[in-house]
């Protein structure tokens, strides 16, 4: 995954709809850069999010990471 990525990819991402991801942001919860008038989300800013929400999970962080997911007996 290449960062920083857009609102909507972190929604879609974290399967919530976009109130969920910008609500910590108006609430002051947390703070995501603007790049060209845009917020610019990173890895941190991704988990501090998923967090907040409670969407963090082991999976979530591999996806970031770029780490392939094993499914099953699969190794």
């Amino acid at each position: 995954m290449n960062f920083p990525i857009s609102t909507g990819d972190v929604t879609r991402l974290l399967g919530v709809p976009e109130y969920k991801v910008t609500t910590p942001i108006r609430l002051g919860k947390m703070t995501v850069p603007y790049i060209s008038g845009r917020r610019a989300w990173y890895p941190e800013n991704i988990i501090r999010v998923a967090r907040i929400i409670g969407r963090d999970s082991p999976e979530l962080r591999n996806i970031i990471r770029g780490t392939p997911l094993r499914i099953g007996g699969d190794r």
